[in-house]
């Protein structure tokens, strides 16, 4: 079981990685649900950690149309993360009507071309999951960071199970959005996916490193029940 945290800084993810994490989601503004980070703190995070960095391609926040301009920034952005160390590239990009934008996905791909390809929740705006799916399939894509387009993981549980089964190994699912210690093993239980996505630093009683020390701790005892 993988176990993917996004981080913030270079601070979180030393915690992060210390704590046992298998991969890191690299952003700034998590507020805003993630930004492209800064050249300073991805060469930072990237010479100070072991395991893979897949870093954010998200010039802005808000919706995922985006101008020829921001376009042009997505694509020279994912060309500086992946030729400064970056294991993959997280991005998303969706035309008017909200279905993938395949000419610019494309044009995105090439660039990463032999990185993991990972496309965030964009997916989750999509009218129909399941055509989203198989075109992103096509596309080449590695992985899609899904809530199963709902609020948050748990609550798109079946969602989840659904386009696992559906993917049917042709691509991976990484459930994100509102996962915890508390509902990590039953989203993996019930949906069959081999990894999780989450923050990890919204419990009141643990910080980051105690939260993802004990999902790590979690998923290794109940290993033999996935």
């Amino acid at each position: 079981m993988i176990v993917e945290v996004c981080v913030d800084s270079a601070e979180s993810a030393q915690l992060a990685a210390s704590a046992g994490a298998d991969r890191l989601e690299l952003n700034l503004a998590l507020e805003l649900d993630g930004l492209t980070p800064s050249a300073g703190l991805v060469q930072q995070v990237i010479s100070s950690v072991e395991i893979p960095v897949i870093a954010m391609a998200r010039p802005r926040s808000g919706n995922f149309v985006y101008s020829n301009h921001q376009w042009g920034t997505i694509l020279s952005d994912i060309d500086f993360l992946v030729k400064n160390g970056a294991a993959g590239i997280a991005f998303g990009c969706l035309n008017e009507d909200r279905t993938i934008d395949e000419t610019r996905c494309r044009q995105a791909m090439a660039i990463g071309h032999g990185k993991e390809m990972v496309f965030h929740r964009a997916f989750d705006e999509t009218p129909n999951w399941e055509t989203a799916l198989e075109t992103l399939i096509d596309l080449g894509v590695s992985r899609i960071l899904t809530s199963g387009q709902a609020e948050s993981a748990h609550i798109g549980i079946s969602n989840l199970a659904a386009m696992q089964e559906k993917a049917a190994g042709r691509i991976e699912i990484l459930p994100g959005a509102g996962v915890t210690a508390e509902n990590a093993v039953e989203i993996i239980q019930k949906t069959g996916v081999t990894q999780i996505h989450g923050s990890f630093a919204r419990s009141k009683s643990r910080g980051l490193y105690e939260e993802v020390q004990l999902v790590v701790k979690q998923l290794a005892h109940h290993a033999g029940g996935f």
